[in-house]
């Protein structure tokens, strides 16, 4: 679905067994995919013919991250102008990894799609180069900016760790299947709905998936006009409301009932300012009422999402998008 998909303005795909394969036998089968838009120069996709220059760059504060990179001939219709046979080519993995080597953790990086830089893969046949390649990376022990201006952070995948030798590269790079379990969970609950966004890349933050392995943190994301990603915060004993726009439905990813900051619903009340954690019952609660409809309220109180830690000020924090429904 990547390789077919990422990086294009459309793209139709069969749900079909020669396409996916047969994954159980005699049982009705669908596809299901979850997406999202982004800019063109967020999410890139590039044919470059043989013999030409591969050039990709990134906006300020961003990092390229190949996904995928490959030299030969997957469709007819790319690349026509040559003297050569215009027949399908299968990719060595020789071109992928030389192309990742290149450019991932640069702003900006250039190569020839040449059989001497990528290989020959299939001799006396029209090749090309296809990249696609994301930008949205710190490395460890720095801080990765996301910015959104006037719209809203939405974190699409993020991941703690090293999946490529060729990122941030320095000390102990060999292992390359290092994920963090608590970065999408982190991340997400602490940018989604933001207009800016500042994650340390750090162990202290995602925890250490890999002791001893150089790490780097990787952000996909989008940029969201705020009826669409919501992020709310409701003081105690104050009311919750939550509304969508025409056409799309409330998905409340996220709800709390505490207090994680000290800097939020600040009372003149004799309770506390103290950092209390919520229960998984307000969570719940929230969802059960909210997902699913166009406008949802109830009130941020005790009475109705428990008391996680009496005698402190506590507030409802809510991250919730609108999806098409």
């Amino acid at each position: 679905m990547s390789v077919a998909c990422n990086g294009k303005t459309r793209c139709i795909v069969p749900a079909y067994n020669r396409v996916f394969g047969d994954p159980c036998r005699g049982t009705r089968k669908y596809l299901g995919v979850t997406y999202t838009c982004l800019p063109s120069v967020i999410m890139q996709r590039k044919y470059v013919c043989q013999d030409s220059m591969l050039r990709l760059s990134c906006p300020p504060g961003r990092k390229l991250m190949v996904g995928y990179a490959a030299f030969g001939r997957q469709s007819t219709s790319v690349c026509t102008k040559t003297s050569l046979p215009i027949v399908r080519c299968r990719s060595s993995q020789q071109s992928g990894a030389i192309v990742k080597a290149k450019c991932n953790g640069k702003t900006s990086c250039s190569l020839p799609a040449s059989v001497a830089v990528l290989g020959d893969p299939c001799p006396n046949i029209s090749k090309y180069l296809t990249v696609i390649a994301e930008s949205g990376t710190a490395c460890e022990n720095r801080n990765l900016d996301i910015n959104c201006g006037s719209l809203r952070i939405k974190v699409l995948t993020a991941n703690y760790g090293r999946l490529s030798a060729s990122v941030c590269g320095g000390r102990s790079t060999d292992r390359t299947d290092c994920r963090s379990r608590r970065a999408m969970s982190t991340t997400s609950i602490g940018c989604n709905g933001k207009s800016r966004c500042i994650v340390p890349a750090s162990n202290r933050v995602f925890g250490d998936p890999c002791i001893g392995t150089s790490k780097y943190l990787s952000v996909t994301y989008t940029c969201v006009p705020s009826v669409i990603m919501q992020r709310k915060y409701v003081c105690q004993n104050r009311m919750f409301i939550l509304r969508c726009p025409r056409g799309r439905k409330l998905m409340v990813g996220y709800a709390a009932f505490g207090r994680q900051s000290p800097s939020v619903c600040r009372t003149k009340t004799s309770l506390r300012i103290a950092p209390c954690r919520s229960s998984q019952q307000s969570g719940a609660i929230v969802k059960a009422k909210c997902n699913g409809k166009k406008s949802c309220s109830l009130p941020a109180s005790v009475g109705v999402l428990g008391n996680p830690c009496p005698g402190i000020s506590k507030y409802l924090t809510v991250l919730a998008e609108c999806v098409r429904g």
